[in-house]
């Protein structure tokens, strides 16, 4: 049975094109709604037409129900379940017994990207109950999960660009039309910090590489702290924290007070983040007023995993580094939900009592897991390199066509 499929906001870059194309060939209506000159950048409407809103955010419930009422949609894909406009139409098109796919970047890195029905993250089926999920991971013990693990190139290099550009094209657009965009700063600003960002970033790979010498110089027992946007919706909808400052000073102060006097502190910054905020200027000044500068390292750019291979713990907030970690059997130690928050996986101990007795993850609940994920909700590929977008635009068309829909429903 076809399907007549609405797409609203995708990643960055020609996915949701490269996916609408795709679907259209399989005889499959297809729909797509513009929000502002950044989504119309990676578009052609020759081949495809879009329809633009830019309308006031408050007329778009109104908006958003004639438009699916009048063109009998049945499913609709989103990237990014948290943006304002978004989680409005999740909530109209559940009322509608339309099916919602939700994209996110891989649970599990570098070659996967994230489908799932109605939410991801914190927003995901799998935490609807826990009890239930854990049960139905342990049921993959006896199960062969194949699922191809092609490496899909150099996707971050070809993510920064893309939104470097889809925020210049906000930018320029924004001089003609009203546009809405779900990112916290001007589009002048986000354009602004990201050239910046490219400028300096030889430097930062220079002073990372001299603090990587460092640690397999002196070969310091330490722990990670993974840092997160401040932007993120993991963040700013799904923890306490107010922001990646907050969490800084909460995991410093702990670690000052109660890890043992020989472990060290490296803080990983997260290696999409635009340099709005200094966040070694924030670490510094803390580390002074804690007397804790020899025992702490702050790493801009360069590999997570490879401080994971050495590393006593992890502490994230609710990252996807998470995961990485736990995949290398180090203890991990998260401070708001996330997919992943199982007894099994990760240390329930409060963080001040984490330092001193890090608690490993299950190996074997956590090869059930991965095989579940893989099995549910993982597609190998990629949202912006090349080669990845050749992996993951057939199997990602191959899901979304399931015999499942919304408009059996009705």
């Amino acid at each position: 049975m076809n399907k007549s499929f609405l797409l609203l906001q995708g990643p960055s870059g020609v996915f949701f094109y490269s996916l609408a194309k795709r679907l259209k060939s399989k005889g499959h209506m297809v729909h797509k709604i513009h929000f502002n000159w950044g989504d119309r950048l990676f578009w052609k409407n020759s081949v495809i037409a879009a329809d633009p809103f830019h309308a006031r955010a408050d007329k778009w419930e109104r908006w958003f129900t004639n438009y699916i009422t009048q063109r009998t949609i049945t499913d609709i894909a989103l990237y990014g379940d948290c943006r304002a406009l978004h989680k409005k139409a999740i909530e109209i098109a559940r009322a509608n017994k339309i099916t919602v796919h939700v994209f996110e970047e891989g649970y599990l890195r570098p070659n996967m990207v994230t489908l799932e029905n109605d939410g991801v993250n914190a927003n995901s089926p799998m935490l609807k109950s826990i009890k239930k999920t854990r049960d139905d991971i342990n049921a993959y013990a006896d199960k062969d999960i194949i699922q191809s693990d092609r490496n899909v190139g150099k996707p971050m290099r070809a993510q920064a660009w893309t939104t470097f550009i889809y925020y210049l094209a906000i930018l320029c657009g924004g001089l003609f039309a009203r546009q809405h965009n779900h990112r916290q700063f001007p589009p002048i600003t986000e354009a602004y910090l990201w050239f910046t960002r490219f400028s300096m970033n030889e430097w930062r790979k220079y002073k990372s590489r001299q603090v990587y010498a460092e640690v397999e110089r002196t070969k310091p027992s330490y722990f990670v702290f993974a840092l997160q946007l401040s932007e993120d919706y993991q963040i700013r909808e799904h923890s306490e924290f107010r922001s990646t400052a907050e969490t800084i000073r909460t995991v410093m102060h702990s670690f000052a007070e109660f890890a043992p006097r020989d472990h060290m502190l490296i803080i990983k910054n997260h290696p999409l983040d635009n340099g709005k905020v200094n966040y070694g200027k924030i670490i510094r000044n803390i580390a002074e007023e804690l007397s804790i500068e020899k025992r702490l390292l702050y790493v801009e750019s360069g590999s997570l995993i490879h401080l994971l291979d050495n590393a006593a713990g992890l502490v994230c907030v609710n990252s996807t580094s998470g995961l990485q970690s736990i995949h290398r059997d180090i203890p991990t130690k998260i401070l708001a939900p996330a997919i992943y928050n199982f007894s099994e996986l990760v240390d329930t101990k409060p963080l001040d009592k984490f330092w001193k007795k890090p608690t490993r993850p299950q190996s074997e609940f956590y090869q059930n897991f991965r095989k579940y994920l893989l099995d549910k909700n993982q597609i190998n590929g990629s949202f912006y390199s090349r080669k990845g977008l050749r992996i993951v635009i057939p199997k990602t068309v191959q899901k979304l066509t399931m015999k499942k829909s919304g408009l059996k429903d009705k």
